[in-house]
């Protein structure tokens, strides 16, 4: 790590950090498409029905509202635990506005996004940014565009950059693997045992029944008043 020097996140960006916007919307709304703060609450940016809405306005197609892959997002508002999150848009380009409660970041082009993103979501960098927030009682936190760019960031070589990011990238692949693998297991954990009993709902291969209590004793517990147990008593209940 010799080659590491800390600097400020000032010092990395290149344009922001921008504040977006908050327009009105509907249900029904025709205008153009937007991302919620849930877009990006997850730390990586998820793209649904639920994560996105329409305003009732059209955004001019000049504007810098206009999203672009690499942007880097971070949540300027939230509560103490989720203020700062911060996601990589990799989304089309050109086809979302980003909201009032996120900041869009542009960096520097030695410096890799992936990495930058990794290290905020870190529990070192959501430390720092949960430094960073201010807020009255009963109020959200929040980060202003002029603290985060003094949120100090250790940076490595570009190459080294991209080598700890594609490790990270292998390494979440590999989580989403394994949870995907215990789920087909957990699948077929039902599936067997409905191949061998069937339905117990419909019970479709006659299996006998009886009553819970053919089976099992049921003893109730003592009660005893606390002023005997602290007395007399020799366990506690």
């Amino acid at each position: 790590m010799s080659q590491w020097r800390t600097v400020t996140f000032g010092e990395l960006i290149t344009e922001g950090p921008t504040n977006g916007y908050s327009g009105a919307t509907a249900p029904d709304a025709t205008g153009s498409p937007t991302l919620r703060l849930s877009a990006t609450t997850s730390g990586t940016l998820v793209l649904d029905q639920s994560t996105t809405k329409r305003l009732n306005e059209t955004i001019p197609r000049s504007s810098d509202l206009w999203l672009r892959p690499g942007d880097l997002l971070v949540q300027r508002s939230n509560t103490i635990d989720l203020v700062g999150t911060a996601a990589i848009y990799d989304g089309p380009p050109g086809a979302f506005v980003y909201p009032d409660l996120m900041m869009r970041l542009r960096l520097r082009a030695d410096t890799d996004p992936r990495f930058i993103w990794r290290y905020l979501n870190s529990p070192v960098g959501r430390a720092s940014m949960r430094r960073l927030a201010s807020g009255s009682a009963g109020s959200m936190p929040k980060i202003s565009g002029a603290r985060l760019r003094t949120l100090p960031v250790p940076v490595p070589p570009r190459s080294e950059q991209r080598r700890i990011a594609e490790i990270l990238d292998k390494a979440d692949a590999l989580r989403a693997k394994r949870r995907a693998a215990l789920a087909e297991l957990d699948t077929l954990t039902q599936s067997i045992f409905l191949d061998m009993f069937g339905d117990p709902a419909t019970n479709p291969k006659g299996i006998r029944k009886q009553p819970l209590g053919e089976l099992i004793k049921l003893k109730s517990g003592d009660f005893l008043p606390a002023a005997e147990m602290a007395e007399s008593g020799t366990y506690p209940v």
